[in-house]
């Protein structure tokens, strides 16, 4: 080259690219970008009928069955999981639990606790029943900070 270095030791494309080093790296200032508090608040009223219409949607007037529960009540959550995040909140950690049982000579007692912010998490729940089977839905939506 005709600006006096010797480059015969350095590999093709490598000739001035020690020149970056001879400027000063100027320091970026990045701001924070966590939240204390969501954008906008979720709201129960969608959340409900998101497993309202999950439930009539798919058990309809269906017979309840032992042997398939299982199997719905993996798929029921998970519906509603996935429709309660297509509602489009951000940063909220949600839990989508269904129950299942048949709606002759049963009953159910449940309880939840969760330590959780009252003025950003909430919850929805849902009740079905048809003529032989009873489902409960319930989401618990909890901001991420």
């Amino acid at each position: 080259m005709g600006d006096g270095r010797d480059t015969s030791g350095l590999r093709p494309g490598a000739v001035g690219s020690s020149a970056r080093s001879h400027f000063p790296r100027i320091p970026m200032k990045l701001e924070n970008t966590y939240r204390l508090e969501p954008v906008a608040q979720i709201s129960r009223l969608a959340m409900t009928k998101v497993i309202k219409d999950t439930f009539e949607g798919i058990l309809g007037n269906k017979q309840y069955d032992e042997g398939e529960s299982p199997d719905l009540v993996k798929l029921l959550s998970d519906m509603i999981k996935e429709q309660v995040k297509s509602l489009g909140y951000q940063r909220y950690k949600i839990v989508a639990t269904v129950a299942l049982g048949p709606s002759k000579g049963t009953t159910l007692t449940s309880a939840s606790r969760f330590v959780w912010n009252d003025s950003c998490d909430t919850y929805a729940e849902y009740v079905y029943t048809n003529a032989c089977m009873y489902a409960i839905g319930t989401v618990f939506t909890v901001f991420l900070d």
